[in-house]
């Protein structure tokens, strides 16, 4: 027996390398060498975090070295350089972990980790939600899902009856159809003419810069809303290092408001006393003045066109005129600021606000509403416009505002904030809080003025929808107009008109639309409910797209008139809402539903309203108590899970897997939407010809388990659906038919809000859910086991009803 240690010495004496131990690794022979030529550029890419690149290079090129056909433990003949058989758009990801395993197994502690310094960018801009950058779509991608149909699925479901047919000749399996897709869709795309797939290209190019431009603008928009948050630590970590006090002041165009030109701030220091407070607060004139100094200065930084590419959405500005705007010498727009209020102007004192408590700093807004002029081009002309000048009134050297109209701001001001006394600081405080309120009176006053006159409008739709509903009318409701009303929404129903409302009906009826556009607008909707009377789906409103004026009508914004067939764009009744106690979700669902400004008219704003009202009443909950109804895939429309799959990105549209209606089209997705739809409402309200009755004529104790259904996983969705619905119909040929069938669900949903709400309000769901534990059974120390397969009464209580062509009932 030989000794141990035998053929190590013989392979000494040979000249030949040691053998190690153990399976051969498939790295060798010629692939050793071929792998350790790149251990360099492995190990840079490995200290900078970008060795993803690398093994994708390093794949491509052992491919073309070794192609297909070599064995995983092989090596390349004697001889033999390069592989024949190599595609270079072969896909690589299998390959890709074996190559990282052995890299880091043989170099992996070579590499040096460095500590790269982080930028400005990765300090200040990474938030929790922060949106993805658009990626460009492939070629292949792009012409596989607006193509399939008509160009590549008849020649997939040929290729795959012969597949099957042959495998089955053979006794095989059958070919699977995802694999066969990929090879026929390739097939397709090459057989296309280089034109087509040039303009293929060119069109995702479009796309992906629209893409990119706006998600540049949302970008910068949370990056500066998340400001306070990094800002707040860097003001007082210096105010505490150095002993001073410290303000940040950011001024820029605001994605949030249009462009527009604000400024934003970061305070750390208080002043003495007993009530102390920082900057803002304590000499509110100075900081406003200081401000409108830096507005002005910013509006010759930054030119109209960076100010248009940060801008999130147009808004426009009421107040301001391109009339008010002075012009200088160059024909440039200069920036008017607000006047200086009369306190500053006689005496010399500040105008701060009134006695606040000491609080966090925070990124404060601009305290008083900024005009918004146009913006100056000074720096896209080339133009230089500077000036200092001497006060007439003190002879200190000011600023001299472009415009002949323009207010000087002048710096005596600044120079006698040191010497203000508190009496003085407190005086003109009041005198500032007095004009405030008087201001903040009026508009509160014209607001109760109009909700008034929202208020006789609802009134006179509850007569019309009571009339269509075959109820009595109240009392007080004999006029013409309330006459015209019943016989229009009888004529929506297709009745016969009541008698004596001819003439005097269209007096009133055009005396209405004269005087109240929103009436016009919900005549027009009246009219088109009857024009699609026949194409209604199955589980429709009895109340056939009539606008419900029952409980807690909403306030309705006031339409021009392009908008009097419904179809406006009811961008004035949206609110600007406190999102401060929003959860995320429903500020990207809102979001996403500012979308159907355009085309969704003033029922979507209603509806969005009702539905935020709801959000409100419950809390603002992230989950609420009830989930919307789930059930089979038929019983809910399938692109709702597939939404939730996909992280639900509001920001995106969503595409429908079927056709957008009409209602009646069956496996339309208005049939499933409303098929849905009645699986959440309450049994009550289900007549037994399968139709909804009205949302306000069942007792609002039938609304508790639907006013649960908050948070994302509950009404939401159905939201959402709405959203998608009205998006692809807006987009459709034949939109005013589809819009007016969309608009029905929108109205019947924005209906059940409403009666929802109203039970919230009156505490309904809390006094349903005393008696449950009142009623409650006591529990014992010991508990039966019951047998298996057996259900009692208290099990199929707690189950959520099965429902056959609609709810059974709870």
């Amino acid at each position: 027996m030989p000794r141990k240690g035998a053929a190590a010495r013989k392979r000494a004496r040979e000249g030949k390398p040691p053998v190690k131990p153990g399976k051969q690794s498939w790295v060798h022979g010629t692939k050793l060498g071929f792998f350790t030529a790149y251990k360099e550029d492995f190990i840079a890419a490995a200290e900078i975090k970008e060795t993803g690149a690398f093994y994708t290079r390093i794949a491509k090129l052992y491919l073309k070295k070794y192609g297909y056909n070599t064995a995983w433990g092989g090596d390349l003949e004697e001889g033999q350089d390069t592989a024949d058989d190599v595609d270079e758009d072969e896909d690589v990801d299998t390959l890709l972990p074996e190559i990282a395993v052995w890299y880091h197994a043989q170099y992996g502690g070579n590499v040096r980790t460095k500590q790269v310094p982080k930028t400005f960018k990765q300090l200040f801009d990474r938030a929790e939600l922060e949106p993805s950058e658009p990626t460009r779509k492939r070629e292949l991608h792009y012409y596989s899902t607006n193509f399939y149909a008509e160009r590549i699925k008849p020649r997939f479901i040929t290729r795959l009856a012969a597949a099957t047919r042959a495998a089955a000749e053979r006794g095989e399996k059958p070919p699977a159809e995802v694999a066969l897709r990929q090879q026929v869709m390739k097939e397709a795309w090459l057989a296309e003419t280089p034109a087509f797939r040039a303009e293929i290209s060119q069109t995702i190019d479009k796309l992906h810069a629209a893409a990119l431009e706006t998600y540049n603008a949302e970008e910068y928009s949370i990056a500066l809303n998340n400001a306070a948050f990094y800002l707040t630590p860097f003001a007082e970590a210096a105010q505490q290092q150095f002993g001073m006090n410290v303000s940040i002041l950011l001024c820029s165009p605001v994605p949030d408001r249009g462009g527009r030109i604000e400024v934003r701030s970061v305070h750390a220091g208080f002043s003495n006393g007993l009530v102390p407070r920082i900057w803002s607060d304590f000499d509110r004139g100075g900081f406003d003045a200081a401000q409108r100094s830096f507005v002005n200065f910013a509006h010759h930084c930054f030119t109209e066109e960076e100010c248009r590419a940060r801008a999130l959405q147009a808004i426009p500005s009421a107040s301001v005129s391109n009339s008010d705007v002075d012009v200088d010498a160059h024909g440039t727009p200069a920036h008017s600021p607000n006047p200086i209020p009369a306190a500053i102007t006689a005496s010399n004192t500040p105008t701060p606000t009134a006695t606040a408590t000491p609080h966090t700093p925070i990124l404060t807004p601009t305290p008083t509403p900024m005009p918004n002029p146009t913006l100056p081009s000074s720096k896209a002309s080339g133009t230089r416009v500077t000036g200092w000048t001497t006060c007439s009134r003190c002879g200190i050297r000011i600023w001299k505002m472009l415009g002949t109209q323009a207010q000087r701001w002048c710096m005596e001001y600044m120079e006698k904030l040191g010497t203000m006394t508190l009496e003085m600081l407190n005086l003109a405080n009041e005198r500032a809080e007095a004009q405030r309120r008087a201001e903040r009176a009026s508009n509160e006053a014209a607001a109760a003025a109009a909700a008034r006159a929202r208020d006789e409008r609802d009134k006179a739709a509850a007569v019309a929808t009571a009339d269509a509903h075959g109820e009595a009318a109240p009392e007080g409701a004999g006029d013409e107009g309330d006459k015209a009303a019943a016989a229009a929404t009888m004529r929506a129903h297709g009745e016969a008109a009541p008698e004596g409302a001819g003439d005097e009906r269209d007096k009133a009826a055009a005396a209405a639309t004269a005087g109240n556009e929103v009436g016009a607008r919900g005549e027009a909707a009246l009219e088109g409910a009857a024009a699609v009377e026949h194409t209604r789906p199955k589980p429709k409103p009895a109340w056939r797209g009539v606008q419900s004026g029952g409980v807690m009508a909403l306030e309705r914004p006031e339409a021009s008139g392009e908008e009097n067939e419904g179809q406006g764009n009811g961008e004035g009744g949206w609110k600007d809402y406190d999102k401060s106690g929003w959860p995320q979700e429903l500020i990207n669902a809102f979001r996403a539903f500012e979308r159907g400004k355009t085309w969704g008219g003033a029922e979507w704003v209603s509806c969005v309203a009702d539905f935020v009202a709801l959000e409100q009443a419950s809390g603002y909950p992230v989950k609420g108590d009830v989930l919307a109804p789930q059930g089979e895939k038929n019983l809910r429309p399938e692109e709702i899970p597939t939404f939730m799959q996909r992280r639900r990105k509001w920001e995106k549209g969503v595409t429908l897997t079927s056709g957008i209606g009409p209602a009646s089209a069956q496996g339309s997705f208005a049939d499933r939407w409303w098929a849905w739809w009645m699986r959440a409402q309450p049994a009550a309200r289900v007549k037994a010809n399968g139709k909804l009755g009205p949302a306000d004529a069942i007792p609002m104790e039938e609304w508790v388990k639907f006013s649960k259904m908050a948070g994302k996983n509950g009404l939401l969705l159905y939201m959402g659906g709405l959203l998608w619905w009205g998006e692809a119909a807006a987009a459709a040929t034949d939109s005013k038919m589809l819009l007016g069938d969309w608009r029905v669900a929108v109205l019947d949903m924005a209906c059940a809000l409403r009666v929802a709400v109203a039970a919230k309000d009156n505490g309904l769901d809390l006094n349903a859910e005393a008696e449950n534990e009142a009623v409650a059974e006591p529990t014992t120390r010991t508990k039966r086991k019951k047998p298996e397969g057996v259900e009692d009464e208290e099990d199929k209580e707690n189950e959520w009803p099965k429902y056959v062509n609609g709810p059974i009932g709870k």
